[in-house]
């Protein structure tokens, strides 16, 4: 599931991780607008755009992983949410699943121990709450 084309992907993976971020809070705001609303399309095209932008950050190789890392959880979580409003069960199981792929990739690494509890967030309800509201509120 892809909600970036490939051009714009491009296009967002030569940005600087500053431009990265500032568009990935940008369209988490105009998500929780929408969400606030119930219009669950849009609010999925704007967090699942998020989603994508947050694993192009993902997989550079820089200092803010650990940031990048909490963008793809939060991201992930509140899009599987949203799918969920839709009625979307698959979507949503597939959407946390992919989120927590991304943080598989770094069980051997430094960061370890930050996708580990990241990942605990992405499999437990009540661990999820406490993410978002240290993130997001």
């Amino acid at each position: 599931m892809r909600f970036l084309c490939f051009k714009h992907e491009r296009i967002y993976a030569q940005q600087p991780d500053e431009h990265l971020m500032e568009q990935w809070n940008s369209w988490m705001h105009s998500a929780g607008v929408c969400y606030d609303c119930g219009d669950w399309g849009k609010a999925a095209s704007f967090v699942g755009s998020a989603f994508d932008l947050a694993k192009i950050r993902l997989s550079r190789n820089n200092d803010a992983r650990a940031d990048a890392m909490a963008q793809v959880t939060l991201s992930g979580i509140y899009l599987a949410n949203i799918f969920q409003h839709m009625g979307h069960l698959c979507e949503s199981r597939h959407t946390l699943q992919t989120a927590g792929d991304c943080l598989n990739c770094f069980a051997a690494t430094d960061d370890a121990s930050c996708a580990d509890e990241l990942r605990a967030c992405l499999e437990d309800a009540g661990l999820r709450e406490q993410l978002i509201g240290r993130f997001l509120k």
